[in-house]
This record gives structure tokens, C-alpha cells and sequence, in this order.
């Protein structure tokens, strides 16, 4: 550690310009920086006094094995660039750097010789001197972890303001810490609203759920174990912190601890450092005190942007959403704790919402205390050519060593081939960087004899249901004879018995490798399966139907499945559809469909009685007339014929038929139900009328037209002719004023002709004489 002199004078100039986070057209402004130099100068100088030794200290835990930051840090350091020029040159991770130290030291205050006792004990808890317990999740509980939920509000501040942190050892349940701030109206976000009640920040997860937001992402790992837990509200919002802590004895047998997780982030553009989203995982010695190097890992929504983390857009939710999170799908991280045999630590998982109230932040988790080790399809060369070596998996480099000219193939992975006796090492890199590897080795031998013929079959099955395998291998029995399955060929054994059966959580292809060990002498094999998700299916039909209709019941598979699927309703019908006529008074339907895995749908389809309709009323009427038809009740009404009608969709309306009518009206109820019902109207014929012989035109008030009469007249056409047969006058319905040519005619007898149209729409024939009186 003898960097820390050539250090310190630099650091201490960088902390002194950490005084503000600036905007990107501040950060290409130099006068900014020479004032913000100036005026921070004196207060950088008393916290440092306070913290230089706390963030030296953590400087070193996090940068151990990172060569290449350490390096740059340095060279920037040793050639005396101001706080300004370090900065401006790309010193960006250093200043992220400090932002995490000032999380570690807001949330682990022991971390930073800064300590306070209730802040570390309600983290940390109480020991499991027994180790492990649980610690997996392995009871389907929470039992034996500590599980919390606390407030993350950051108005602007350059500091992760956490506050109101509440709970305690969460006991046998499968979830914990209800936050009941997010429905309290002094803490959750006006614009956002509360959040549905209970709103637990911490939950057990198992079987085939997927991730709400990322469909892809399980939330139970995959590799190994049935149960993992989910830290957050998943897409809710609202400050929420979880946060999920589990102190145990480091024992020899348990030295190498491994976690898991996967983590979704929404990224807000617009919000500084410290007011995103993030996911935070601490391992702490007996002491409170950050492991060094391998303990730790924390990120913030922006950081999603590196390699490794998936975007996937945020539907628009009222006032939140429309924008886009990260997520990174599970990875594997192991930390080895050799140095803490006979120790209590605590590892402690931790996610947040945005300090102002609108993102979110989630992650799922999963942990083992298993140690690690290299798998080996034989101890000894038993006369086969090549012996396969498994490293753990999940890490991300594997350095393998041997006898000379021993490693044929897979070197860098986690499964290498080796075709000589000797010892073999591996250096397996986790994410964290090599200060964390692990190294592990292996002694193979060289022994007489046949080695065993492991072989097995399985059939394929579906997600969710047990996938039973037939040991077939020879021997199958005897002294010495051992099994070992390993259900997805990662190099963890799941299964020591002969036969063997494992459930899947999610759809795929996978390897399944059978290890047989028969003294000293071992062999592998491997074989593929298929597990087909279930087919999903559901019933499409109307939700309701009419007693009498017919109604269509289809079976649709939404599922992405592709083998031919057979279906059997409990009608006793087989295809996808079937038509049945409803005669009761509610109807139900089941389907089981067949596609190498079964899925039953289920269909209820209520069948209403037409509630039947009133009409009125029969009548007798004369051509011409209206009449008022009249239908009622709670439905939606159509009359035919609707000549005549005046409001075809009215249950009370006039009518007008010209010619006797039978009028049906089609009323449809609430539940969609046609009754019918009629109205006879008897129509007499209306051909009464008569024509004057005589008028008067130009001698006053009276008489002054001639026109025919009556009321069952619709329309005339009239003629006038002279005593020479001479038309002197025509018209279409205008009655006669007596002129010709714009003068009265004489004093005379006239011939008139006229057609005349009932209202039945029945033409009359007149012709008659008219005198003109003077």
C-alpha cells in the first residue's frame, strides 16, 4: 500500500472540486470552475479533515484489481492537474467513486468510522451461528433474513438522502416490509398518487412468473433453486427503498458465497447522480466494515447504459412512464470468505426508487453458501481417452492450468477437456475483477480398469411439471456405484439418486449430464430434452346469448407453442369449435387441450329468456288518417314495414298507412334479446269528394274559385274547355280563378274535366260543365 503518499496531495484536490455536480455547459465553462474553486475551497478543506482517511480507505477496497483506473488516477495525480483539468480530462469514474462513498457512508455508517449503533444494528441483525440457514430462500420463506423499507427523497442534494428506514427480522412468511409511507400523503408523490395498500417491498418468488415489464427476465434464477426474491414494488413508484440484510457464521465449509441477481432500473434523463434509481448490494465483515473489493456492488439507472444491461420502454402510466429502463439479466457473483472462517457477516441487498418520487428501481436475488468446486466425469483414467472438468459457472473468465499438453479443449470456459493424469487448477474471475477470483484444483488419476457407462432417457415435457429420467447406465447397482444429475449442465449437481426427476421454470432446451463414479472410475453423459411452455389455451365465444340462439365456442392457442394439439370439450366434441344451442339458463364449458403438454380453458356463458314486448294497438282507420302505434319496455325498438312511420325507432309513434298494414316491432332487451310484437291497422278507402256547378269569380269574397271538394282528396288535375272545345285552363292541384289569357272569362257554361288522387292513392275520373256567374 505504498501508493497512498503520492496519492493523498491530489485526492485531496480532487475532493475540493467536488463541490457541485455541474451541467454539461458549465462543466466547458472555465470561469465556472475558478469560481466554484474559490468559494469552496475552505469548506472542501474541513470535510476532508473529517473524511480523508474514511474515503482513502474505500478508495482502496473498490479499485483493488481494477489496474487500469488505479493507474490513470495516478498519472493524473503525479502531473499535478488542478481539480479543474482532472475533471475536464475524463476523471468522471473517480467522481462517481466519491458519490458511492457517500451512499456507503449515508447507509453503513461503520463502513466509514463514522458509526452510529441503531443505523448498523437494525442492517446487520442478529448472527446465524448455525451458518446458512436459509439462505437461498430454500424454505420458500423469509425466514432468517431482515427485511426493511425506507424513504428516498433528494430534492437536488449531491447526497443520497435515505431516511425512515423500518423493520426487523421478517420471520416465515413470503413477504415483508409494508412500506405505509407510499399511502400517506406527507410522503408519497402528489402528481403520482398513493400507491395500492399493502405495498410490501419484499416477496418470495417461485414457479414460471416472468418479470412484468421484461417478459424474458424469470423471476426465479436459473440457475438452480426453485425459490428467489424480488426487492421493490416492481413498477410502482413513490421514494420506496427495500432493503433485505441476512448475518450468518462464515464456516470452513461455507466459505465460498455466491449471490445472484438481476436488476431493472428506469432511467430518468433529467435527475443528477444521487436522484436515480439504484441497486446496491454490501457484504460486511464482524465489524460492520465493507469486505474489501469482492463486497460490493452498486449502480445507478444511468449507469444501465454499459455493457452487459438491456433497455426496454416504460409504457406511459398517467403523469409517469413513457420513457425507458435498464435491466440486466442474472448474473452470478461469488465472494470468497476464506479470511472470515469463524466470523458473523452480513450481506445486504438494497434497491430504491428515484429521490424525487417518479421511477422506479427493482431487483430480484437469489444466494448460496455451496463452496466451490471443479466436477470431473471421472476421478481417474479408467481407459477412457479424455476426462471432461466442470469449473462452477456464472463467473465471467475461467484460467485453467495442468500437465503439459493436458487441456485439449475449452480453455476460458468453464468446462475443459484433459486427456492426462495429474493435478488441474482453475482461476475463476467473477464480475467484481480478479482481486476476487477463486482458485481450485483437482487431482486426476490413472487407475486400471473399465470405466462405468452412464446413459439415461428422459421424455420432454412442459413448464411446470416434473421431467422424469431413466437411469439406464451399467452397472446401475453395487458397492461403490454413485450417481450424480445435473439438470442443466453448468456443473452444479442437483440430484444424487438413481432416477431422478427436476422441474423446469421456463421453457427451452437444456443439457442434462449424468455423472456414475464406480471406484475411483467415472464417466459422463449428456443428453438434450425439450421443455415446452404450456399451450395457454382460452375459449372465444359470446359472453352471453339468447335461449334458442346458437352460440360458437373456439379454442385458441396463444401460446407461441407449435405441435399439432388435440381438444376435447365436455360436450364430448373434439376439435378446436363447436356450435351448441342455448336452452338453459346459464351455460358452461370446459376444454382440455392435448399438445404434449395439457392446458385446460374454462367458459361460462350466461343465456337470458327474451323479456318479451307490448304492442298496441289493432284499429280501424280511413285513408288518410294517423294513428299512434305503441310499444313498451326496457329495449331498443324497429318497426316494419316503416312506410308510413314516423319514427321507426320509437316505441310510441305515428302512422300513416294508406292500405291495411300488419306493423312488427323488433324489440332488443338489456342482455341483447329480440322479442317481437304486432299492430293491425285496418285502412277504409276514403273516396268521397264532389265538384260545384257554378262559382262567381271577381264578385267578392265568395265563390271566387272553382276546385273540387272533399276531404279524402289528395290531389287534382283539372281541365276547362269553351263551349268550342277550347282548353282555356289547366293546373295541378290550383284552383280556377276564372280568367283566360289574364282577363275573367264571360258569362257562360263550361266543360270541366278532372283527374283526382285519393289519399289511398286511388285515381277518379270527373267530367261535368261549370257556369261562370256574372
Amino acid at each position: 500500500m505504498n501508493h497512498r503518499l503520492p496519492i493523498l496531495p491530489a485526492l485531496l484536490l480532487l475532493l475540493q472540486a467536488v463541490c457541485t455536480f455541474p451541467s454539461s455547459a458549465q462543466t466547458a465553462d472555465p470561469e465556472y470552475w475558478g469560481n466554484c474553486w474559490e468559494q469552496s475551497l475552505q469548506g472542501a478543506r474541513n470535510e476532508l479533515r473529517m473524511n480523508e482517511n474514511a474515503f482513502l480507505k474505500f478508495y482502496y477496497f473498490e479499485l483493488a484489481g481494477i489496474d487500469s483506473l488505479r493507474g490513470t488516477f495516478m498519472r493524473g495525480a503525479k502531473s499535478g492537474k488542478s481539480p479543474q483539468q482532472l475533471i475536464k480530462s475524463g476523471e468522471k469514474s473517480i467522481i462517481d467513486l466519491y458519490g458511492k462513498f457517500e451512499l456507503t457512508k449515508a447507509s453503513y455508517p461503520s463502513s466509514v468510522n463514522n458509526y452510529r449503533e441503531d443505523r448498523a444494528h437494525r442492517v446487520m441483525g442478529l448472527c446465524d451461528t448455525g451458518g446458512c440457514y436459509n439462505i437461498g430462500f430454500e424454505q420458500g420463506t423469509l425466514d432468517g433474513w431482515n427485511a426493511y423499507y425506507g424513504y428516498n427523497n433528494n430534492p437536488g442534494v449531491n447526497l443520497f438522502n435515505i431516511t425512515n428506514i423500518t423493520g426487523g427480522p421478517a420471520g416465515p412468511v413470503t413477504q415483508a416490509a409494508n412500506d405505509v409511507l407510499t399511502s400517506n400523503p406527507s410522503y408519497y408523490n402528489s402528481q403520482v398518487g398513493p400507491n395500492s395498500s399493502p405495498d410490501y417491498q419484499i416477496f418470495v418468488k417461485s414457479g414460471l412468473q416472468t418479470d412484468a415489464l421484461v417478459p424474458s427476465l424469470t423471476q426465479v434464477s436459473p440457475y438452480g433453486g426453485l425459490f428467489s426474491v424480488m426487492l421493490g414494488d416492481s413498477t410502482q413508484v413513490n421514494y420506496g427503498v427495500a432493503i433485505l440484510s441476512k448475518t450468518f457464521k462464515v464456516k470452513p465449509g461455507s466459505t465460498d458465497f455466491t449471490y445472484q441477481y438481476a436488476v431493472v432500473l428506469e432511467n430518468p434523463y433529467s435527475h443528477t447522480y444521487y436522484q436515480q434509481p439504484f441497486f446496491e448490494v454490501v457484504l460486511l465483515d464482524q465489524n460492520g466494515d465493507t469486505i474489501p473489493s469482492c463486497g460490493t456492488y452498486f449502480v445507478v439507472s444511468s449507469g444501465g447504459q454499459a455493457a452487459g444491461w438491456n433497455p426496454v420502454f416504460v409504457p406511459p402510466n398517467g403523469s409517469i412512464g413513457g420513457d425507458t429502463a435498464y435491466y440486466k439479466n442474472w448474473t452470478v457473483v461469488s465472494v470468497p470468505l476464506k479470511k472470515y472462517v469463524g466470523q458473523c457477516v452480513t450481506i445486504v441487498f438494497e434497491t430504491g426508487d428515484c429521490g424525487k418520487g417518479g421511477h422506479f428501481g427493482y431487483a430480484y436475488v437469489d444466494a448460496t453458501c455451496s463452496p466451490l468446486e471443479i466436477l470431473s466425469s471421472s476421478k481417474s483414467f479408467c481407459g477412457q481417452k479424455t476426462v471432461t472438468l466442470t469449473g462452477p459457472p456464472g463467473f465471467t473468465n475461467y484460467i485453467w492450468s495442468g500437465p503439459p499438453g493436458g487441456i485439449k479443449s475449452g480453455n476460458g470456459t468453464h468446462i475443459v477437456t484433459v486427456d492426462s493424469a495429474g493435478i488441474y487448477s482453475l482461476v475463476a474471475i467473477p464480475v467484481t475483477g480478479a482481486a476476487c477470483a477463486d482458485t481450485l484444483s483437482i487431482r486426476i488419476n490413472d487407475t486400471a480398469g473399465p470405466a462405468p457407462i452412464p446413459s439415461f432417457s428422459a421424455y420432454s415435457a412442459c413448464v411446470g411439471q416434473p421431467v422424469q429420467f431413466t437411469n439406464t447406465s451399467n452397472p446401475i447397482n453395487g458397492n461403490g456405484v454413485k450417481f450424480y444429475w445435473d439438470f442443466y449442465n453448468l456443473g452444479i449437481y442437483q440430484d444424487s439418486g438413481v432416477n431422478a426427476s427436476w422441474t423446469y421454470n421456463t421453457a427451452g432446451v437444456y443439457d442434462v449430464k449424468l455423472y456414475e463414479y464406480n471406484h475411483g472410475c467415472g464417466a459422463d453423459t449428456v443428453i438434450k430434452i425439450t421443455v415446452a411452455p404450456p399451450p395457454d389455451v382460452v375459449i372465444n365465444s359470446p359472453p352471453s346469448v339468447c335461449i334458442g340462439d346458437s352460440v360458437t365456442l373456439t379454442a385458441t392457442i396463444t401460446s407461441s407453442y407449435t405441435p399439432d394439439c388435440y381438444f376435447k370439450w365436455n360436450t364430448g366434441s373434439t376439435g378446436n369449435s363447436i356450435t351448441i344451442a342455448a336452452d338453459t339458463a346459464k351455460t358452461y364449458f370446459y376444454v382440455i387441450t392435448t399438445c404434449g403438454c395439457a392446458d385446460t380453458a374454462y367458459r361460462n356463458i350466461s343465456v337470458f329468456k327474451p323479456s318479451g314486448v307490448n304492442a298496441c294497438c289493432d284499429t280501424t282507420i280511413t285513408a288518410g288518417d294517423t294513428v299512434t302505434i305503441k310499444a313498451w319496455g326496457d329495449f331498443t325498438y324497429r318497426w316494419s314495414p316503416d312506410t308510413g312511420v314516423f319514427c321507426p325507432a320509437c316505441g310510441f309513434t305515428p302512422a300513416q298507412p294508406f292500405h291495411s298494414t300488419v306493423y312488427t316491432v323488433a324489440a332488443v332487451d338489456e342482455n341483447g334479446c329480440r322479442s317481437t310484437g304486432t299492430v293491425d291497422i285496418h285502412v277504409e278507402p276514403c273516396d268521397y269528394y264532389w265538384v260545384p256547378d257554378a262559382f262567381s269569380p271577381g264578385q267578392g269574397d265568395v265563390n271566387n274559385y272553382f276546385e273540387p271538394k272533399g276531404w279524402c282528396m289528395r290531389t287534382y288535375n283539372m281541365y276547362i274547355f269553351n263551349r268550342w272545345g277550347e282548353l282555356i285552363y289547366h293546373s295541378n292541384g290550383i284552383p280556377w280563378d276564372g280568367k283566360y289569357d289574364g282577363h275573367f272569362v264571360p258569362e257562360d257554361v263550361y266543360v270541366c274535366k278532372i283527374i283526382i288522387t285519393t289519399w289511398d292513392y286511388q285515381q277518379h275520373s270527373y267530367v261535368g260543365k261549370v257556369t261562370v256567374l256574372r
